[in-house]
């Protein structure tokens, strides 16, 4: 055989290896790029749920205690407005905290995907109950008082899980159950 076909033939399989590396570390290089924009727009997302959240908050600490037969009107700030309007904006700020929580739907996960329409569902829970608390039967109705209660629940919840999530670096299920096949368990040492 001559010796430069014998020296193409030894150098055809070092050049396939290189040409698969070099596939692979661009493919990986991409991929990061690929997450590291996912992961600023999922948390530029969250970051405008919650604060749309807090926005409802403030307005809720304004507005509510005016629907709470319970609470001493002494304390009470006037009301900017009618009573109506205090609705209409409360009804607006939970309209921007469901468009904000469809926006945290489509940046996913879908655990962090429930926890938002659970902010959304419990601000309109609020809304709803100063809504139902201005007929005169409802003075008594002891959800005015929980429901702020359970928004603040599930904001908290979603702060917390939203932060997990951006700041642990958990690969999402798909990769970790490719990692965990790879996991090797540690060496316990002999007991005594």
């Amino acid at each position: 055989m001559d010796s430069t076909i014998a020296a193409a033939l030894v150098s055809v399989p070092a050049s396939l290896f290189a040409a698969v590396t070099a596939y692979g570390a661009g493919r990986v290089q991409g991929r990061g790029a690929v997450d590291s924009v996912r992961r600023a727009s999922q948390r530029e997302s969250y970051g405008q749920l919650l604060a749309a959240g807090y926005e409802f908050v403030d307005a809720g600490r304004r507005i509510l205690p005016h629907f709470d037969a319970s609470f001493p009107p002494s304390l009470l700030a006037p009301l900017p407005g009618t009573p109506e309007q205090a609705l209409d904006e409360l009804n607006g700020l939970v309209r921007r905290i469901g468009e904000r929580a469809a926006v945290v739907k489509l940046d996913g996960p879908p655990h962090i995907a429930e926890l938002a329409h659970a902010v959304w569902d419990a601000a309109a829970q609020v809304s709803l109950d100063a809504h139902l608390s201005r007929r005169p039967a409802a003075a008594n109705q002891p959800g005015v008082a929980r429901s702020p209660l359970l928004f603040d629940k599930a904001m908290t919840t979603f702060a917390e899980e939203a932060s997990e999530h951006l700041n642990t670096g958990l690969l999402p299920w798909w990769r970790r159950r490719r990692a965990r096949r790879t996991h090797v368990p540690p060496v316990l040492p002999p007991g005594p």
